[in-house]
């Protein structure tokens, strides 16, 4: 048995109304053979809004310096509108995800931009990014879809963040603290 990974990440989460939503949206998918693979379950949805790493063990000084630029965070309250199924093909497992407008799109890298301000200030060593590309993750699908498939819009109003906790190959998603977007 492999040694568990620990990752480490802040995220939005959608209210269990979208979840289940959401849920309604990879049912369709997996009830026409659109897709086969790994569907993730509803309690784990959220959009990662910055990753801080993968980890044998989490140090408790990690999480006090992600909590330190949680706090540090000034960012209003945004809507989230999900509006296609897509891909992230080239892996060996495809990620099947649901996408953001071209709007929330914007509001989700603008808070990604501000995260990783605050967690190098807060002296976190982050995995290098260029670029981040919203979504939530529904499936690891045993191919990339050919094209992206529009459904009907699912929206929220992201109020809070999340600094989230997750073993590798575990069914579960800890929330280590929650903060108000607010600005």
């Amino acid at each position: 048995m492999g040694m568990l990974m620990h990752r480490l990440f802040f995220a939005v989460r959608p209210p269990a109304a979208v979840g289940a939503a959401v849920e309604q949206v990879a049912a369709g998918m997996r009830a026409g053979g659109v897709l086969r693979g790994h569907w993730i379950r509803a309690a784990k949805y959220h959009i990662t809004t910055l990753f801080l790493g993968s980890y044998a063990f989490v140090p408790d000084d990690l999480v006090e310096r992600a909590k330190c630029a949680a706090e540090a965070i000034a960012f209003a309250p945004f809507e989230v509108t999900l509006d296609r199924v897509s891909s992230f093909p080239g892996r060996r497992q495809s990620p099947c995800i649901l996408c953001c407008s071209q709007d929330s799109a914007e509001a989700l890298r603008a808070l990604w931009a501000q995260l990783r301000i605050e967690a190098s200030a807060a002296g976190m060593a982050l995995p290098e990014e260029t670029k981040f590309t919203p979504h939530l993750t529904i499936a690891y699908g045993d191919r990339a879809l050919p094209e992206a498939l529009p459904i009907e819009p699912l929206r929220w109003r992201a109020e809070q963040f999340f600094l989230m906790h997750s073993d590798a190959g575990d069914s579960v998603h800890r929330p280590l603290g929650s903060w108000r977007l607010q600005g």
